[in-house]
């Protein structure tokens, strides 16, 4: 059984990168905390790899300058390619699954999830079955499962209070089957950055 890390990543240019946080602490120290945001998702990422070569995978798509993604610490990543996040998230999960059983999508705005955090998003996953990690705000830092049918993420509200509950209906509204994993925070605004220990 193949399991396949689907990892979304921006590009890390000054003024291009969490917009939110750069409003109050200021562009350059914005783009400070999401290199390191990127440098402890890709460390967790490789663990969990690391523990499993044979059967694991990652696979990074970024988005913007692609001389980025090397920067970014992704030197082999493909581009993000759709008309809104949830069409690009459909690609990448699907074109992940040609060779993966099982594929988890992450961005890199959560710095608290875990190798054991993302096993239990693989552990026994049903063939249609959505797993998704909550976050506080409504939104979600994990989403894993075995298939995808078309359709199912394009066109949602993201980065609103209603992010997580909508994917849910809609995934429901295709037949799968939706499990909530463990509630972990992101880091969108100053306030998030309290007890964060970046790589």
């Amino acid at each position: 059984m193949t399991e396949g890390l689907v990892v979304f990543f921006k590009s890390p240019r000054l003024g291009e990168v969490k917009s939110r946080l750069a409003s109050t602490l200021g562009k350059e120290r914005a783009l400070e905390v999401y290199k390191g945001l990127l440098a402890t998702s890709l460390s967790v990422a490789q663990d969990w790899v690391s523990r499993s070569p044979e059967s694991r995978r990652l696979f990074p798509f970024g988005s913007g300058d692609r001389d980025g993604y090397s920067e970014a610490g992704f030197p082999v990543a493909r581009p993000q390619v759709g008309s809104d996040l949830g069409l690009r998230m459909e690609r990448a999960i699907r074109e992940s699954l040609r060779s993966c059983d099982r594929v988890a999508i992450i961005g890199t705005d959560c710095p608290w999830f875990t190798v054991e955090d993302l096993e239990s998003a693989f552990s026994g996953l049903k063939a249609k079955e959505v797993r998704l990690g909550p976050c506080p705000d409504g939104g979600y830092w994990l989403m894993s499962l075995s298939s995808l049918s078309p359709g199912s993420l394009s066109h949602l509200p993201w980065s609103e209070s209603t992010t997580r509950s909508r994917v849910s209906r809609r995934m429901v509204g295709h037949g799968y089957e939706v499990k909530m994993l463990k509630e972990l925070r992101d880091v969108d605004v100053e306030s998030d950055l309290h007890g964060v220990d970046l790589a």
